[in-house]
């Protein structure tokens, strides 16, 4: 009898995955790739809240602090390549194969220190929030993501065309100094976009506390923007902004256990028009 896998090992290797069909052979085959939203280790995140209802068989590649464009460089792309291609098992004369791949990029692509310092700039006279931002460059970074997911799009036709991608937009994150507190509290992590808008990175580059909100919004909204502009088969953009309440957020970039719940109730709806039978 083969020995059962501790949870880390069971959902995220392929051994542990085949574990899975092994004991589920009726559930649909997910692959989870992505950035915190997926991988946050201080609560319950939108996957755990996804793979608790016993609805998939699930392999999760996700880990926090990932970029977009790390996770579909060319070294990593490859492996999406492989898992795309790949035949889990071969049972009862069926093939699993990966028929999802949610995932969640783009936002530490926008938000990462120096990404977001390069967008931004002071404005003693800004009254909007396009006022402080190079607006120029910021469409450039979407650009690079949309090339981004549709490459990985172009690899999925190839590969595997009926597995279904998945890509969430995030929500209006809220600028404030705010850090993730890990270590009981004791070592603290961030805040980002808080320290990047008021000059603490760099003291050239400073947005005035009343229009932070606001720039933080256009770049949701333009980024929302990005991924519905992706017309390609089976690419499902889940639009999750304005879903948060201000008590849902643990900081200023990451929801608490409610809120992850709360996005993962978006790729739910979104995951039961392909699969309705296991709703």
């Amino acid at each position: 009898m083969a020995r059962q896998l501790p949870d880390a090992a069971r959902f995220s290797t392929i051994q542990g995955l085949i574990q899975q069909i092994r004991h589920h052979p009726d559930r649909p085959t997910i692959i989870t790739e992505g950035d915190s939203w997926f991988s946050f280790p201080l609560y319950s995140n939108t996957i755990d809240h996804l793979r608790r209802q016993g609805r998939f068989n699930v392999l999760r590649l996700e880990k926090s602090g990932d970029h977009l464009l790390r996770m579909l460089d060319e070294r990593r792309l490859r492996k999406l390549r492989q898992h795309l291609c790949r035949s889990y098992l071969r049972r009862g004369g069926k093939t699993y194969r990966a028929e999802a791949l949610l995932m969640s990029g783009g936002g530490n692509d926008i938000l990462g220190r120096e990404n977001l310092l390069h967008v931004l700039h002071s404005n003693p006279n800004g009254s909007k929030p396009t006022d402080f931002l190079r607006v120029g460059r910021a469409r450039d970074r979407f650009r690079q993501l949309k090339i981004a997911y549709e490459t990985l799009c172009d690899l999925r036709d190839d590969k595997n065309p009926e597995c279904r991608i998945y890509a969430h937009g995030y929500d209006y994150l809220i600028p404030a100094d705010r850090p993730v507190r890990i270590l009981w509290g004791i070592k603290k992590i961030g805040p980002w976009m808080h320290r990047a808008m008021a000059g603490i990175y760099d003291p050239d580059v400073f947005v005035p506390e009343a229009h932070r909100a606001d720039v933080a919004r256009w770049l949701v909204d333009e980024f929302n923007k990005t991924l519905a502009s992706i017309h390609r088969r089976h690419f499902i953009h889940v639009e999750t902004p304005g879903t948060l309440d201000p008590g849902q957020w643990h900081d200023e970039i990451h929801p608490r256990s409610s809120g992850f719940e709360a996005i993962a109730r978006h790729f739910e709806a979104a995951l039961r028009v392909q699969f309705p039978d296991h709703f």
